[in-house]
């Protein structure tokens, strides 16, 4: 860290100019402060309160006695924190910056505390740096104590955003951010990330409980977890409709303990990846979430004490559950967890346990055990009302002929089977009447009679398909290693030209395998034009180089990505994935922290109606990563990245080329951009962390 005369500056000029940051060696030795600010939205005047709350005898070496506030950040008045309020008056639209240098703020352990707390008469936001309460002199290198910010804005009912408000620091402390914003009840916008990737004991305990106006959640892009450290975090978050996708497969006591009890506009629960489970891991997760329809499947096969305790309990909508389980003989593990849910459900018991029937700690009264069917068959289903034919063919693409006899066999009744030879150039066709499925099966291990000579599914008017795509390789055995390129093309009209299906229009109870294979899904949906609903991805799914290589490409009714919440990335992974989706709004999250080559080159490119970018928390580029990523997405004017290296090949090439003429660009990361189509377009913002 640059010093002066011993002492760290917190401005430095030359000439009349403000320098932001100084770099040796491309190292970052010396940053300007990002202060910590609190906004005035109101129209009138709002007054800034800061009181400290001093209980038992605490250790004054644990808490802050001091801060510095300043309306200019060049005049800086110091207070002090005490029982007495210490009252700031903001006009419409000012800012107040505050800092400090002690290392230290709130301190609370056992019945010995030191609270501040901040609040305001009229409605505010927050932004800037919080580690500048801290110690605003090296404001990179903080370290946290614990429970340093509990309660700092509790029961502020007149804070309404904190989307600019950075929480940089990677490595957490226990429960640092205890109760932070607990009862804000007018908070409609979280900090856009936390992006601390080493958690500690009950770090976001209780953080954004009873924010009943918070809608979204920030990214949590952890993968090893803490005891308690997402307990109760959005616990009452009564407008909460989206969850953060929670990427960690390694899980500890209590991680996820009534996170989002009471969450009662939450229709969809995030992915849970975790095989391996804890103690209390999922204990009352979603108690209470009574506009829950869509649950997690739960992918362990043993369970441990109380792990799903009270998960789902008081969820009144839910009436479906998918579980793997084969153990469950663990001390409470499914005590009540689904008690008081919708009177009529499905239970797909797809592991080998034996559950209590008509019990809220087993299957409830009126649900419906399903087992895992053998002849959960792929199908196609007629859709239009009328008669419908399917077009089964193989498109040889090479001058050799194929004299090898390879069956697929379709069924009306999956009971009589009719074998087709796909072999071979001839079109098979397959009528169907309105309202009818033909199921498909195969055991020949493959597809296409190999990747040069493509096998395509087509019907004449509109149709739907759905199953487990993996019968069509090998329907006795689920765990069937996939071959190379094996799907695709799957549902081009004319594969290997450029030929619009607009026949297909629904995909969503299509069930993907998990077993992925390099180009698996090699433009299996490329140029569906109708197609608006799309199946979501199994959580325990293993990427494989250029799987999804543009397995939506020009998808043009398509609004709406599936979940991508995998952090184990390959090659080229999602190459092209969404490439001109123009329909397509909203973009899904992208947790990854490493990537991998061509990771997400083109992933984007053509989605025009896409205005925000998902958040990019990789701090180190690789090569091509984001090579044309958004390459003509004219709408997008938003993008987050926390990266700090970006000197990979190719790494940012042509990424942002003809989006939107003015946008802003967060650079929450210490990397430096050049200006232009491979950095920062000219005419955009760049707001630094």
């Amino acid at each position: 860290m640059l010093k002066f005369n011993n002492k760290v500056p917190t401005d430095i000029k030359i000439g009349n100019k403000t320098v932001e940051k100084i770099l040796m060696r491309n190292e970052v030795v010396w940053s300007r402060p990002d202060y910590f600010y609190i906004e005035n939205t109101y129209v009138g005047k709002n007054t800034i309160s800061i009181k400290r709350t001093i209980s038992g005898t605490p250790s004054s070496s644990t808490f802050a006695r001091h801060l510095e506030y300043s309306k200019d950040k060049v005049n800086w008045t110091t207070f002090k924190l005490s029982s007495t309020t210490y009252n700031i008056t903001l006009n419409q639209g000012e800012k107040v910056y505050l800092r400090g240098d002690e290392g230290v703020l709130n301190y609370s352990i056992g019945s010995n505390g030191a609270v501040t707390n901040i609040t305001g008469s009229q409605s505010h936001i927050l932004g800037g740096n919080i580690n500048s309460l801290l110690n605003y002199l090296d404001i990179n290198n903080v370290v946290l104590p614990v429970y340093v910010f509990k309660y700092l804005f509790r029961d502020n009912n007149k804070l309404i955003s904190a989307y600019n408000l950075s929480l940089p620091t990677i490595t957490l402390s226990e429960q640092c951010y205890y109760s932070m914003f607990e009862d804000c009840t007018s908070l409609t916008t979280a900090p856009a990330l936390l992006p601390a990737t080493t958690l500690a004991s009950g770090c976001y305990w209780y953080m954004f409980m009873g924010c009943t106006s918070l809608t979204t959640a920030p990214t949590l892009p952890a993968t090893t977890l803490a005891a308690y450290c997402y307990n109760g975090m959005f616990q009452d978050c009564t407008s909460l409709t989206t969850a953060p996708t929670l990427p960690a497969t390694t899980l500890t006591n209590s991680c996820y303990g009534y996170m989002f009890s009471g969450c009662t506009s939450l229709t969809t629960a995030p992915t849970l990846p975790a095989t391996t489970l804890a103690n209390v891991c999922y204990g009352n997760m979603f108690s209470g979430c009574t506009s829950l329809v869509n649950p997690p499947d739960l992918p362990a096969t043993t369970l441990t004490n109380r792990c799903y305790y009270y998960m789902f309990s008081g969820c009144t909508s839910l009436n479906k559950v998918t579980t793997y389980a084969n153990d469950i003989s663990a001390s409470n593990c499914i005590d009540n967890w689904l008690q008081n849910v919708a009177p009529v459900g499905t239970f797909y018991n797809n592991g080998t346990a034996t559950y209590t029937i008509d019990s809220p700690s087993g299957i409830p009264v009126g649900w419906t055990e399903v087992k895992p069917p053998i002849s959960n068959y792929f199908y196609v289903e007629n859709a239009y009302n009328g008669n419908n034919t399917i077009e089964l063919k193989m498109y040889k693409d090479g001058s050799s002929k194929h004299t090898t006899h390879n069956f697929v066999y379709y069924s009306y009744d999956k009971t009589t089977w009719t074998p087709v030879d796909v072999s071979t150039e001839s079109t098979t066709t397959i009528p169907m009447v309105s309202g009818q499925k033909v199921y498909m099966r195969s055991k020949r291990g493959t597809w296409h009679p190999n990747t040069t000579n493509i096998v395509s599914i087509y019907c004449t008017q509109a149709y739907n398909v759905g199953g487990e795509l993996i019968s069509l390789i090998d329907y006795s055995n689920r765990s069937v290693t996939l071959p190379n390129y094996c799907f695709t093309d799957l549902f081009e009209k004319t594969p290997g030209s450029i030929s619009n299906n607009t026949n297909l229009l629904d995909a969503h109870n299509l069930i993907l395998p998990s077993n992925l294979s390099e180009s698996c899904f090699d433009h299996t949906f490329a140029y569906c034009k109708s197609l608006t609903s799309v199946p979501q991805f199994q959580s325990n799914t293993v990427l494989a180089k250029y799987c999804f290589d543009n397995m939506y490409n020009y998808c043009t009714s398509l609004t709406t990505a599936p979940n991508l919440p995998f952090t184990t990335l390959a090659n080229g992974c999602y190459d092209g994935m969404f490439k001109d989706c123009t329909s397509l709004t909203t973009a899904p999250a992208l947790p990854a922290t490493t990537l991998a080559p061509f990771c997400y080159q083109n992933m984007f490119e053509g989605c025009e109606l896409l205005t925000t970018a998902p958040v990019l928390p990789a701090t180190t580029l690789t090569e091509s990563c984001y090579y044309y990523m958004f390459k003509w997405c004219s709408s997008l004017n938003e993008v987050t990245t926390y990266a700090n290296d970006v000197s990979a090949r190719n790494c940012l090439s042509d990424w942002l080329s003809d989006v939107a003429s003015t946008g802003t660009f967060h650079n929450l990361g210490s990397a430096t951009y050049s200006r232009g189509t491979s950095g920062i377009p000219r005419g955009w913002t760049e707001v630094k962390s």
